[in-house]
């Protein structure tokens, strides 16, 4: 009983940050975007996680995504992931550390 009240006042509390983020609409589409067509792999060590701002992408946990470790390294993510950061910098997120594995040939698997 005392956890299921903790949570939903946590879960509330992260709530209203995230109302606080900015309109970030075109920062977001980009990344998903980018996220989607680089999360190719045939072992657990070509993925890694990667922060994504405020926003938790499909198969995301705590606003860090799965994505491919080579497209992670490219200057069209740190771009997006820098657009990210300044746009939602202002909102609470949770401790959790997302852990990705390559399943059938995707970091994180099928969303």
């Amino acid at each position: 009983m005392k956890w299921s009240m903790a949570l939903r006042v946590a879960a509330s509390s992260i709530g209203l940050s995230l109302v606080a983020c900015g309109d970030c609409t075109e920062e977001i589409e980009a990344a998903r975007v980018f996220l989607e067509e680089n999360r190719s792999c045939q072992t657990n060590e070509d993925c890694v996680a990667v922060s994504t701002g405020c926003h938790t992408f499909a198969n995301g946990l705590c606003a860090q995504a799965p994505l491919n470790r080579s497209a992670a390294a490219t200057a069209q993510w740190q771009r997006l992931s820098q657009g990210l950061e300044e746009c939602e910098n202002k909102c609470a997120t949770c401790t959790a550390a997302l852990i990705p594995q390559c399943t059938s040939g995707v970091c994180g698997g099928a969303p």
